[in-house]
């Protein structure tokens, strides 16, 4: 029984991740992200059509010339009908498969482009910066005291085109929410960009997808999306100083903070 237990436990734990509404491609949530499991759904059943009917005629083939493993194998006579059927069928199985290899070629670039086009005038602007293994997330503003920077955690209003710029201090890496859109290589030295609009509130998780050294695999980040009310209220809570500690504890916390190695990269704010 402790056994059995123990099984379904792992068994679970294991699909955790396979959650389509933490971190799957096929559980869009932005248009980008739609357009991708469009074009995968179509891949998908053509791929498995062609599957079905090569199965299929191995299957007929193996029924028609069916020999004995205990026979020789039979020799067969020319025959010049049958050759000019092959032929034909293997022009033909040549063709289909041109025709199928170009249909997903102009499906990707229809896909290419409605993943790219942006159409609103107005976005919010976020720059991404990779780090060794971390998300720096900084929201520019002309004035700098307006500026809000964050770590591994972006919040975006729902409905609203997001803009990002993006780029790595060191290696390269890979931002991939499967759920929002698809991977964007950031490399060092190269500034690039693209956006995404997130249609329904929550919170959807993001990987690093490029293998960046020891600690890749916990190179993760979130995305929070909310209504504009509640970004803008964030907004402002990060914008503000941390509040004086007033308890034995806080200040005390505060100490402990400011004397170890924590402040080399995070601080107390809002």
């Amino acid at each position: 029984m402790n056994a059995t237990r123990s099984l379904i436990a792992a068994s679970l734990a294991q699909a955790m991740p396979l959650d389509p509404g933490r971190h799957h491609m096929l559980h869009a949530a932005a248009p980008q992200a739609g357009h991708i499991e469009w074009l995968y759904w179509i891949t998908f059943w053509i791929l498995f059509a062609v599957f079905v009917l090569m199965i299929g005629a191995f299957v007929r083939a193996s029924a028609k010339t069916h020999v004995e493993a205990i026979h020789p194998l039979p020799i067969l006579e020319k025959d010049e009908k049958a050759d000019r059927r092959a032929g034909w069928g293997v022009g033909a199985a040549l063709a289909v498969t041109v025709i199928t290899l170009f249909v997903i070629l102009v499906l990707s670039v229809i896909t290419g482009k409605r993943v790219e086009g942006l159409t609103s005038q107005n976005p919010v602007t976020i720059q991404i910066t990779g780090h060794q293994w971390w998300w720096e997330i900084t929201y520019p503003n002309p004035k700098a005291d307006q500026t809000v920077t964050t770590a591994n955690e972006i919040h975006v209003p729902v409905g609203t085109p997001v803009v990002v710029l993006t780029n790595s201090k060191d290696v390269i890496h890979s931002f991939w929410a499967p759920n929002i859109t698809g991977k964007r290589d950031l490399l060092p030295g190269y500034s690039s960009a693209f956006w995404f609009q997130i249609d329904r509130a929550g919170i959807y998780h993001g990987q690093c997808a490029e293998f960046c050294g020891l600690q890749h695999a916990h190179m993760g980040f979130s995305i929070i999306a909310e209504s504009v009310h509640e970004f803008q209220a964030w907004q402002q809570q990060q914008l503000k100083t941390a509040a004086e500690p007033s308890t034995s504890e806080a200040i005390r916390g505060r100490e402990v903070f400011l004397t170890h190695a924590c402040l080399m990269c995070h601080t107390i704010r809002g």
